[in-house]
């Protein structure tokens, strides 16, 4: 849920603090007013919602193992981010 987002508020003061910091959240159980991803991270929503991957873009993710593992990873390899692009924590 939006409430389980990590450091949410402190992200959230990044992104708004620095121009070139963007965030977008996914969650698999929104409220009713979630304006952000919804589901199972797939190629066509990182395509959609992520910079295109390039020596100057840095993805940073957190989340359950299997979600990291068997979505996130996989599909930021398909759009073309290299390891050192993008971090799990």
């Amino acid at each position: 849920t939006p409430d389980d987002i990590l450091l949410r508020k402190e992200i959230d003061a990044m992104a708004a603090a620095n121009p070139n910091f963007k965030v977008f959240y996914t969650v698999d159980r929104p409220t009713d007013d979630w304006t952000q991803g919804v589901g199972f991270i797939n190629e066509d929503m990182i395509s959609e919602h992520l910079p295109a991957a390039s020596e100057d873009s840095f993805i940073g993710m957190c989340g359950p193992p299997a979600m990291i593992e068997f979505a996130c990873l996989p599909n930021l390899k398909k759009v073309g981010f290299a390891e050192k692009n993008y971090v799990c924590f």
